[in-house]
């Protein structure tokens, strides 16, 4: 549902441009204008919805979509069009230099927002154990040119090991403690051995 509605506003965007543009130059102007390059559809939308705070460009397949997310450029699962002003409002307060921990990043949301107000001196530790979800955290990262964050595709529990992830219809409700049909097994590892090696090069 929420996809269809998603390529229903690109389509009435779209239709929106083409309409006014016949409108103000007649149709036979207006194509000729398109076919010499001098009018781009889609390149005039990518600038009118990154000119929003938040909004969808257009839909990139069928799981993902483009969004301008406080101030940063992400990719975001359809299945998870609202990011919650609590990220800001409540929960992230850290001051710059301090480490932040983001268990389930995600695609990184949280993650992002920390990492700007921790600054440079500071760092978040981020980790997604879902695949998909870790190549979206990733994506996101290398977009934003986030340099102090170090990512792992693990997920924090009691020991170190594999454990099994069990997989929610929704991207963001993947867990390892609430039980589904479906499951995938993931890394474990402790969050006290990771620590250790905060200072070490071979973090990654």
């Amino acid at each position: 549902m929420i996809n269809n509605a998603i390529k229903k506003l690109a389509y009435y965007e779209l239709a929106f441009f083409r309409f006014w543009s016949r409108i103000l130059l007649g149709k036979k102007k207006r194509n000729e204008l398109i076919l010499r390059g001098r009018i781009n559809f889609a390149r005039l939308m990518f600038k009118h919805f990154m000119n929003k705070s938040t909004g969808f460009i257009k839909p990139l397949n069928e799981k993902e979509g483009f969004i301008l997310y406080n101030g940063f450029h992400c990719i975001i699962p359809l299945d998870n069009v609202g990011v919650s002003e609590e990220v800001k409002n409540v929960y992230m307060k850290p001051k710059k230099g301090d480490i932040v921990v983001d268990i389930g990043a995600h695609y990184g949301f949280y993650t992002l927002y920390a990492s700007r107000l921790v600054g440079a001196e500071g760092v978040v530790l981020s980790f997604e154990p879902h695949p998909d979800n870790y190549k979206g955290l990733l994506t996101n990262l290398c977009l934003n040119g986030i340099k102090n964050v170090k990512t792992f595709n693990t997920a924090l529990g009691e020991f170190d090991g594999k454990t099994k992830l069990y997989i929610h219809s929704h991207s963001g409700g993947h867990s390892i403690s609430i039980r589904s049909k479906d499951y995938i097994t993931v890394d474990l590892a402790k969050l006290i051995r990771l620590r250790r090696g905060l200072t070490s090069k071979k973090w990654t």
